[in-house]
């Protein structure tokens, strides 16, 4: 959710609280379309989606844009498959992927429908005023280590802590000295995988919970390591590359599409804790001015793919094609 405070003056936010599927989220947007008259609309959010999948039928000049944040799951697929042999749907609903191996699979299996790929766009990053007693804080965290990587997430399962633990005590034990410290929240849902990466891990992995100024310890960090087995297009991954550490990671979803292998990070070949050592040892193992170039390339990559202005000025582009067809 937006705070509001970061919004424009001239965007007028009304909150639905929508919490679920209901009969009383239809209506309310209903009422909101047929008030507003919209030439756009812009849906974010899947579950929304499930709404003007049906809103669709009663407003025909309005063009509706939709953004899939995640790769085809099965509730996706469920719905698309309705989308796809609906002839209506074809005609004003335009369906934007954010990663490219995204967009080749949807439009592999949905041809019928209109998709097109813009990447996420964030700002810049910034450090905050707390850099200092961050940079005191892991520097602690650090103690005589070579290396300190990062992870942020929630603990989903599918983010894979379990095995990212794993994979550094494994390597520390190797002789390789390295510290990590994980950045997310531990919701109820999530208190399992919490409570066990809490179990495996040892003296070198630190969960530090929830933080705000996630730019201060990405900053502080050598890498930005991701396990994760599903991801659709991860922020996290934007702001490494904005504050120009390398990302090593797994072949997830959208992450594949953004790591250049010894160009902006290192890749692993498949999601196992064997991959992914690797692909950590191939970080290690790169020279002295392949690390030292990570920072100029990474920000260079951002600034051209991945700003907030490139991405706003290629959803105006976009808009303007579906109003003009």
């Amino acid at each position: 959710m937006i705070h509001p405070r970061k919004l424009s003056k001239d965007v007028r936010l009304v909150q639905l609280n929508l919490k679920k599927k209901a009969l009383i989220g239809f209506f309310r947007i209903f009422k909101i379309l047929r008030a507003e008259k919209p030439d756009i609309v812009h849906i974010h959010s899947s579950l929304l989606f499930y709404y003007f999948s049906i809103l669709v039928i009663f407003f025909k000049r309005i063009q509706f844009v939709h953004t899939i944040h995640s790769t085809l799951t099965p509730a996706y697929q469920k719905l698309f498959d309705v989308l796809n042999n609906t002839r209506s749907f074809s005609k004003n609903v335009h369906h934007v992927c954010i990663a490219a191996s995204s967009l080749r699979e949807f439009q592999a299996k949905y041809a019928r429908l209109h998709f097109y790929q813009i990447n996420n766009g964030i700002a810049p990053m910034a450090t905050t005023s707390q850099l200092e007693d961050v940079q005191k804080e892991v520097k602690n965290f650090k103690n005589y280590r070579d290396y300190l990587f990062i992870a942020v997430g929630n603990y989903s399962h599918f983010k894979n802590f379990t095995m990212l633990v794993e994979v550094i005590k494994g390597l520390n034990l190797k002789g390789f000295r390295i510290s990590l410290i994980i950045l997310g929240e531990d919701t109820s849902q999530d208190r399992e995988q919490w409570n066990l990466v809490k179990k495996l891990k040892d003296e070198h992995t630190h969960q530090l919970g929830i933080r705000s100024n996630v730019a201060d310890y990405l900053f502080c960090s050598d890498a930005l390591v991701m396990s994760s087995t599903m991801e659709g297009e991860p922020l996290v991954v934007l702001e490494a590359l904005a504050v120009g550490i390398p990302v090593i990671s797994t072949p997830a979803g959208g992450v594949a599409d953004k790591v250049q292998p010894e160009v902006n990070g290192f890749l692993a070949k498949g999601f196992g804790p064997g991959d992914l050592e690797r692909a950590i040892l191939d970080f290690i193992k790169s020279t002295p001015p392949a690390k030292q170039g990570f920072p100029q390339k990474n920000e260079k990559t951002f600034l051209s793919q991945y700003s907030m202005k490139k991405c706003a000025d290629e959803y105006l582009d976009l808009y303007q094609t579906v109003l003009n067809d």
